[in-house]
């Protein structure tokens, strides 16, 4: 999955902000920001897990369970493309 290309966003360290045109606002924080910066090549859920439990010192598990509602959450949205 990539970021869909009509996506808005704006970043800053540990805080992204991402609508699509007309639609609501979703707000990101903390480490978990962190996906979207994954998002720019492609990923999966599983390669984005393990990229930032090593970045923050925590279990892939433990990330991946983490990060699930957010992906589903993208993906509803629209945001992501793939």
């Amino acid at each position: 999955m990539r970021r869909h290309p009509e996506t808005i966003w704006r970043a800053a360290p540990g805080f992204v902000a991402l609508a699509r045109p007309g639609g609501e606002i979703l707000t990101v924080t903390g480490p978990a920001a962190g996906l979207w910066e994954l998002l720019e090549q492609g990923t999966t859920p599983a390669e984005a897990a393990e990229v930032l439990a090593g970045r923050h010192g925590a279990t892939v598990d433990v990330v991946l369970a983490d990060l699930e509602p957010l992906w589903d959450r993208l993906r509803a949205e629209g945001l992501l493309d793939g």
